[in-house]
């Protein structure tokens, strides 16, 4: 998942989980050598978009969902469908958390 695609499955439940909030969740790392950058999407579309990479805590966001996008990391955006498959999965615990 890059920021040139559509949204997928898995952006949309994070976008779902933090709507509450008009969630903005920006994160950029490499990927097989390759700079890959995660752009935040509300449920009704791309919320924003930052050359700087950054991972953005929405205002008036409660501390477990601060703590969440503090602790964001990724071993393979790649995997990340595959990591999120389940939608009973408790996506704050699981990983957004930073599983691994």
């Amino acid at each position: 998942y890059t920021s040139a695609a559509k949204p997928t499955p898995v952006v949309r439940q994070m976008a779902t989980a933090l709507g509450k909030y008009s969630a903005v969740i920006i994160y950029c790392m490499q990927v097989r050598s390759k700079k890959v950058t995660m752009v935040g999407y509300s449920p009704d579309g791309l919320r924003k978009d930052s050359p700087d990479c950054s991972v953005v805590a929405p205002e008036g966001a409660d501390e477990k969902v601060g703590e969440m996008i503090s602790a964001a990391r990724y071993a393979d955006l790649y995997d990340l469908d595959d990591h999120l498959h389940d939608p009973s999965r408790d996506i704050f615990d699981y990983n957004l958390a930073g599983a691994e």
